[in-house]
């Protein structure tokens, strides 16, 4: 089952193309409040204890706890690398100070470097290998130090009864074996959610966010196939922006993009029920389907959508009409099986061919059964 992550897991995904590095991006993320709720899970502990040596290591960390907190916004701001390398060092440099200043080897806390030698592969593409195996070499050289060599603890953290200690050095193993495995399953998590949003992006017009051309293609043939079944009726309507190339070229692309937009809003907000399929055709061109309603009931829509249009009252000094309209061909028919839908666009389209011939800012319709 796929789960709805939160957003803010996917910063930065947007800058970039590949999926695996995608996914990177979630793990690093995802990462930071996991290493936030640790830290501060383990600061409660040390403050409840009262020992002199676990809040020192709470202080320790408190710088490390407000770098962990700028990675994501890295990544929204497009700095993917440097969050990386940020995060990847406040990991092993959080552990270290606390070790190095306060409970050296005693509680058992240097476990934490054979996670976080791995933690970079769950962060970096092995196109970055170098990042990798310096991360690596690095954590693995602090186990071998605290565990081998070893560190002087504090005098105070001796104080502490065997069952507390046992308990903390117990946790520790258990919350980084727990944390390796969530990431892992995050990442898969994220795997689907970005495999589901590529699937939405390719059936999506990056301009106006309404269905695309791709996608049109693929209903039409469901429904034309249906309603041949059902012997229902079904109408297709091609729609054209009047004059959009002397208003782009007046205006300019930024604006003749907005008026794409505007018009495209206009389709949807009037073409509400969810079997219609508004899309965008190509460059000026849109188009919509209206599933079971007769030739009158289409007529009607497609008047509807031209009002709309005129309504947004977007300035268009090169039209016959001051604003921006559109022109509307409408084919309808009840499909015959072993015909094609081709036909049906071939119609809307010479009847939009009509509606421009005789004015523009019109709805022109077409109505015949196929076959005849």
């Amino acid at each position: 089952m796929r789960l709805d992550l939160p957003s803010f897991l996917f910063w930065g995904c947007e800058d970039v193309d590949s999926a695996i590095e995608k996914r990177k991006i979630v793990n690093t993320n995802a990462a930071v409040p996991i290493a936030l709720v640790s830290m501060t899970f383990y600061g409660l502990i040390y403050i409840a204890t009262g020992n002199p040596a676990l809040i020192k290591s709470l202080y320790c960390e408190i710088p490390f706890f407000v770098v962990f907190s700028t990675v994501p916004m890295l990544n929204k701001k497009g700095h993917i690398g440097l969050s990386k390398w940020l995060f990847c060092f406040s990991l092993t440099g959080s552990v270290f100070a606390v070790i190095l200043f306060a409970q050296g080897g005693f509680l058992g806390l240097h476990q934490y470097f054979l996670l976080f030698a791995l933690v970079p592969l769950m962060f970096f593409p092995l196109s970055r290998w170098g990042a990798v195996l310096f991360f690596f070499t690095l954590n693995i050289s602090l186990f071998m130090f605290s565990e081998y060599v070893g560190i002087t603890p504090e005098v105070a953290i001796g104080e502490l009864p065997l069952w507390l200690v046992t308990a903390i050095r117990v946790s520790f193993q258990t919350t980084s074996f727990v944390t390796l495995l969530f990431i892992v399953w995050l990442s898969e998590q994220s795997a689907e959610t970005n495999e589901t949003n590529l699937e939405l992006l390719s059936r999506t017009d990056g301009l106006t966010g309404i269905p695309n051309r791709r996608f049109f293609d693929e209903v039409l043939v469901s429904e034309w196939q249906r309603a041949a079944r059902t012997r229902q009726s079904l109408s297709l309507a091609m729609v054209d922006v009047d004059w959009f190339k002397k208003y782009n070229d007046h205006y300019g692309h930024k604006a003749g993009d907005d008026c794409l937009r505007r018009v495209a809003q206009a389709l949807r907000n009037t073409l509400r029920r969810s079997s219609d399929l508004v899309a965008r055709y190509g460059g000026e061109e849109f188009v919509f389907v209206i599933v079971d309603a007769d030739i009158n009931q289409a007529e009607k829509i497609a008047n509807d959508v031209c009002e709309a249009v005129r309504n947004i009252e977007l300035s268009h000094g090169l039209s016959d009409f001051s604003y921006v309209t559109v022109s509307i061909g409408i084919a309808s028919v009840v499909p015959i099986r072993g015909e094609e839908p081709d036909a049906l666009l071939k119609r809307a389209d010479a009847a939009l061919y009509r509606a421009k011939q005789e004015g523009r800012n019109r709805v022109v319709s077409e109505h015949r059964m196929l076959g005849t």
